[in-house]
């Protein structure tokens, strides 16, 4: 699973090597697709992008990759993690 846009990232899901294989294989699919794709893991819903992804976040790249939801969407957290998730 290499990308350059993980490369030099301290993600706080820890070493890759300890993630489970679900995760990893949806990583790994995430990072070789060249669509825009984001996926969110774990309860802070932590944030792994691939390159395309990166005209949706415009200036929150580089800093949002392996950030959480809610630091990265302030503006939207409630709505699309509060009303659609956590019911």
């Amino acid at each position: 699973m290499q990308s350059t846009i993980l490369t030099g990232h301290q993600l706080t899901l820890g070493p890759m090597e300890s993630w489970d294989p679900a995760l990893k294989n949806a990583v790994a699919l995430c990072l070789q697709t060249e669509f825009p794709s984001i996926i969110y893991t774990g309860p802070d819903w932590i944030q792994i992008y691939n390159e395309a992804s990166k005209t949706i976040l415009m200036t929150k790249h580089t800093y949002a990759l392996g950030k959480p939801f809610s630091e990265i969407w302030p503006e939207a957290y409630e709505y699309v993690v509060g009303t659609q998730f956590e019911r």
